[in-house]
Formats: C-alpha cells, sequence, structure tokens
C-alpha cells in the first residue's frame, strides 16, 4: 500500500514497497526573527531526529518549487542521505551552489519519469499570490549566491509545478501552491488531492476550478499552519487558510469528495 505522511508545510514522505520518496522536506522551521535576519543553515538536530523515524531507504527528493520552505533543507538532507534531487531550474542551481550534483531531470512541466517504484508527473503552474496578494519573492535563485542562503535568495524558480505521484494503481496529486493554469491540468481521477490552503482566496474562484479537472476521492487540505513555529496540533494556522474552511469550499462544488485535515505526521493512504 503507498501512504503519505503529512510532515507540515507542503512537505511529504511517500512510501511504497519500503521505498520512500520526500516531496519539499522541510523540518527546520526557523522562527520569523531567525528567517528575517539570518542566513537559512539547516538545523542538523531536528532534521536528524525525523531521518531516524523513516522506516524504509530514501530514494530521492522531489521538489516542487524553490521557496525556502520548500527547499532549504534539501541540500543538508540531501548530502546526508546521497540521494538525489528532482526539480525546476532553480533546484538545479541550488544544489549546484551547496557543493551537490544538479538535478539528474531539471523540470519544466510535461515529463513522466520514475524514481524506483513511484512514476512522477509534474505539472507547470503558477504561485500563489500569498504574501498581500502578491507572489513573494518570484524570479530565479541566483548561480553567483553563496550559501547558506537567506530567505529571500530562495527565488519559486521557473517554473513552478504540481505533481501527480503513482504508486502501485493508485495516484497522488501534490500542489504545494494555491494557483493554477486550468488548461494544464489533466481531467483525471485520483486517490487522494494534497491541496495548498495558504493563499487560495487570492486565486478567484480556486476550489471550482481545482476541482472541474481534478476527480480525487479525498482532498487533504496542508500547508496551512504557521511555519515558523514547531508543528502541532495547536500551531496557529496563517491568516485566511483554514483548512476546514477550505474543505468546505471543496464540499460545495464537489460534495463527493472526502475531506480529511491531515494531523502532524498522519500516515494517509493514497
Amino acid at each position: 500500500m503507498a501512504t503519505a505522511k503529512w510532515l507540515g508545510t507542503a512537505s511529504l514522505e511517500l512510501k511504497h514497497n519500503g521505498k520512500v520518496l520526500l516531496i519539499d522536506p522541510h523540518l527546520s522551521r526557523p522562527n520569523k526573527w531567525e528567517t528575517f535576519t539570518q542566513p537559512l543553515a539547516p538545523k542538523a538536530d531536528k532534521i536528524d531526529a525525523y531521518l531516524d523515524t523513516i522506516e524504509g531507504e530514501v530514494i530521492g527528493i522531489l521538489i516542487t518549487h524553490s521557496h525556502s520552505d520548500h527547499l532549504s533543507d534539501t541540500p543538508y538532507i540531501a548530502k546526508k542521505l546521497g540521494v538525489h534531487v528532482w526539480g525546476n531550474e532553480s533546484a538545479d542551481t541550488a544544489m549546484k551552489i551547496y557543493g551537490l550534483p544538479g538535478c539528474p531531470l531539471v523540470l519544466k512541466g510535461g515529463e513522466k519519469f520514475k524514481i524506483g517504484p513511484f512514476t512522477i508527473e509534474p505539472v507547470k503552474t503558477r504561485h500563489g499570490n500569498v504574501a498581500l496578494g502578491r507572489v513573494p519573492f518570484p524570479g530565479r535563485i541566483s548561480p553567483d549566491a553563496k550559501p547558506p542562503l537567506y530567505a529571500w535568495q530562495f527565488k519559486h524558480g521557473e517554473p513552478p509545478l504540481v505533481v501527480f505521484v503513482t504508486a502501485g494503481k493508485r495516484t497522488l496529486y501534490h500542489q504545494g501552491t494555491a494557483n493554477l493554469i486550468d488548461n494544464l491540468i489533466p481531467i483525471r481521477e485520483i486517490g487522494s488531492a494534497w491541496i495548498c490552503a495558504s493563499g487560495y482566496k487570492y486565486t478567484p474562484d480556486f476550489p471550482k476550478r481545482i476541482m472541474r479537472r481534478l476527480h480525487p476521492e479525498k482532498v487533504i487540505p496542508f500547508h496551512f499552519e504557521d511555519f515558523s513555529k514547531p508543528l502541532s496540533e495547536n500551531t496557529s494556522l496563517i491568516p485566511g487558510s483554514d483548512p476546514h474552511e477550505f474543505g468546505k469550499k471543496i464540499q460545495a462544488v464537489a460534495p463527493d469528495v472526502e475531506i480529511r485535515v491531515p494531523k502532524p505526521y498522519e500516515v494517509i493512504p493514497f
């Protein structure tokens, strides 16, 4: 059985047949003072404590876009585990800046490839307008940047991506930012759709538009909590990102869809 474990933000640990794929792993969770005043060095103690809990072989890391809450811990994890990273051109740039191999395949959207037992299908998207109605840190990571990078140096890269991940006969959809290019997302029946709730109100008719393309058995809102604080069931929400409210808007246009708000580190089947 293929499963996904929520690690906070848009971070997932996917597992199938003893193999593990990480998507956007973000464990350090620096506080606001650290985020806005200091380079983002990985917090090795937090990352290592998580890695020690993994049951299975980590075979790769998939990055959907290159903001710090998706990418900043990845160079440390990739080096420690000796695994490849797949992502857009800025993810590739970041790996090289940190002295690691670039991505085996630089993703632009439209590819189909395998990482172990997982079939990956990235789709080009737009980043949501989450910062007072604007996209935070747009553009590309500079190849001349020197690590460790500040948060503002982690540009989202081009293009941001959503991804379909199939393991066995089940497909999971991962959307780490609440925006879309409607006609690029295939109309498809899937098991679960993990959809970012942060900033969804800034994208007109977002629930209706995404449900026109996806036909999931269940929708799992994520990336709704204040990731400058430790992850727990009591972590405060990003303003305007209540996952229960988001779930109601999804069900208003897709009443047969199950809504499941994840708990920290909860394991949910595809």
